[in-house]
């Protein structure tokens, strides 16, 4: 398992709590937890870390920005960062998934995002 996001300490607690058998009364094996910090707007990062880990059983991405502020108070810029992390962020990580080496492995996916 390969948890992602912009805060490595963030992902360091919530890595230690996934080895730990995600906070639930497991009866099998603790999960092996490997993190990636980098934020899923910057292309050449996502790549990376999609080839990286090497085989991937199941993609799932779930990234979001959320900004609940009106049509009329949100500038062109603001607008742009949103859908760079809502939208466009999950169509990267699944095209660099379907074109690359790790789509040998890949068994499931599924892409959502927040608004």
């Amino acid at each position: 398992m390969v948890p992602n996001g912009r805060d490595p300490a963030a992902l360091a607690a919530a890595a230690e709590r996934l080895r730990a058998g995600g906070g639930y009364d497991v009866t099998t094996a603790a999960f092996d937890v490997t993190t990636a910090a980098f934020d899923v707007t910057d292309r050449p990062a996502t790549e990376y870390a999609v080839e990286e880990p090497g085989d991937l059983d199941i993609l799932v991405d779930n990234a979001g920005h959320r900004d609940r502020r009106g049509v009329a108070e949100m500038s062109p810029q603001e607008l742009n960062a949103l859908l760079d992390t809502d939208l466009t962020s999950a169509h990267a990580l699944s095209q660099t998934v379907a074109r690359g080496p790790a789509a040998r492995g890949v068994r499931a996916a599924s892409s959502t995002c927040r608004p």
